[in-house]
């Protein structure tokens, strides 16, 4: 710009056009982002946590990077995550079925994550109270744990499995971890 008028009579024009167009400046401020893979838009849910690790704070000892070593155990800080509303379980269960096999693909849809090698294994849908997994499995021939599993063959549901796992607590998934191996294995894994 030449000049400071010639700058704010531009300043100006935008922003009268932002307001016709968008209905005012307020509307211009950014909204949270939207992520898309595939060309369809994906929840993001940033998971990220840091805690005492002392083999490196041995290594570091003395060092301006020891600072960094310092802070609350990971099993302190689960409580910490809950309170945040950050699902633990769904963490812990993709964990344990990305780390059967590395070929394991992780595949986020709409409503719900497939984890899949040639064809579904396990599909996780995260409720408010509960994570829940469709396990492809045939509920007759492997009955999962009483009371946090049912056979949902004839009924309708996100993802693939037709056997339904609830998962609301630590022992809950660790009841379920010999299903998804089974799952797993069934699948070709």
């Amino acid at each position: 710009m030449p000049n400071r008028r010639r700058f704010l009579k531009t300043l100006a024009g935008a922003a009268a056009g932002a307001c016709a167009i968008g209905g005012g400046l307020a509307a211009q401020a950014p909204g949270r982002r939207q992520l898309s893979i595939a060309g369809r838009r994906v929840r993001v849910i940033d998971v990220h946590n840091h805690w005492d690790m002392p083999v490196p704070a041995e290594i570091v000892k003395g060092t301006p990077f020891e600072e960094y070593t310092k802070g609350a155990s990971f099993d302190d800080r689960v409580p910490t995550l809950d309170k945040m509303g950050i699902d633990v379980a769904a963490v812990s269960v993709n964990d344990f079925i990305t780390g059967l096999d590395p070929a394991i693909e992780v595949s986020p849809k709409k409503f719900y994550v497939a984890y899949k090698t040639s064809q579904n294994i396990v599909c996780m849908e995260v409720k408010q109270q509960r994570v829940l997994l469709y396990l492809k499995l045939d509920p007759k021939m492997a009955r999962g744990q009483k009371g946090i599993s049912r056979d949902v063959t004839d009924v309708g549901h996100y993802g693939t499995g037709d056997l339904e796992v609830s998962l609301k607590d630590a022992s809950d998934l660790e009841a379920t971890k010999p299903f998804i191996q089974r799952a797993y294995e069934q699948v070709g894994g």
